[in-house]
């Protein structure tokens, strides 16, 4: 079997514990605190407006967009050590759009999705390596679409097939690039990830032909300078969830999770030198 048709199997069929349920509700808990001052207009933020007028349409994918956008804006939102990104702010939005659409909600099976997307992330992470980051990526956005992806395709209930070409599909589109730091386009780039994997599961489950092989596999090659440890994907899949060990880090600061030891330095040296907080 390929990578992507092993990788299928357990996306849609393992099974998440208890424990990662409740890690599930507290990401979900701590990305509805952070994406709301920006979707209430509570933050000053100009981005949102603009993007309500240019994505007018009120399909999933726009939606997908705009919340993954808010929820990055305020750079509060949390962050994974082996994805080296911030997976809810993909996968929710990605989750959230694509379940308004479905009448029969099951809060069990959102939970599990969201577990499965995290999952996916920290092991995209790890099997990428640094040098996927350090060649110019925006995790976030490059491995947060096939994250978002493999989320929507244990939702949506896709079968084996139908994976395949999702993942294949979200890995052709798969981008976001750390030059755009600085710019409203950094938060964007969650916003356009989980678009992109909306889109990616709309076409597989619609029966659009993609490739069920290699796909994702290239990504990985080309997308790690050929330094990817591919088995990384798979390896102990679930044992622990990624969504429990390292888990999801829920930020004390407004800042990229690099800056909070710097941050938390200084802090305690004031109080040592001031007494005050």
């Amino acid at each position: 079997m390929s990578l992507t048709a092993q990788l299928s199997q357990p996306i849609r069929l393992s099974q998440p514990d208890d424990n990662a349920r409740q890690r599930a509700r507290e990401g979900v808990q701590d990305f509805l605190a952070v994406s709301w001052p920006i979707l209430n207009q509570q933050a000053p933020d100009s981005g949102l407006p603009l993007l309500k007028t240019i994505y007018a349409d009120s399909g999933p994918a726009s939606r997908a967009l705009l919340l993954g956008y808010a929820a990055h804006a305020l750079d509060y939102d949390d962050f994974h050590a082996d994805f080296r990104g911030h997976p809810s702010v993909v996968i929710l939005p990605a989750l959230l759009a694509w379940a308004a659409e479905n009448d029969a909600f099951d809060a069990a099976r959102f939970l599990d999705a969201c577990i499965i997307g995290v999952e996916m992330a920290g092991r995209l992470g790890l099997a990428m390596t640094q040098s996927h980051y350090t060649l110019g990526y925006h995790n976030t956005a490059s491995l947060g679409t096939l994250a978002a992806a493999a989320a929507l395709a244990r939702f949506s209930g896709a079968d084996a097939r139908q994976t395949a070409v999702l993942l294949g599909i979200a890995a052709t589109e798969a981008s976001g690039l750390r030059a755009q730091f600085g710019s409203a386009v950094k938060p964007l780039h969650a916003g356009f990830a989980a678009e992109r994997a909306v889109r990616a599961a709309q076409l597989a489950l619609a029966g659009f032909d993609g490739q069920a092989e290699g796909v994702l596999e290239a990504f990985i090659s080309l997308g790690s300078a050929r330094e990817a440890q591919p088995e990384k994907l798979l390896e102990n899949w679930g044992a622990p969830w990624r969504i429990v060990s390292p888990g999801l880090e829920f930020k004390p600061f407004a800042t990229c999770a690099g800056t909070h030891s710097a941050a938390e330095a200084t802090r305690e040296i004031r109080q040592r030198w001031s007494g005050s907080t």
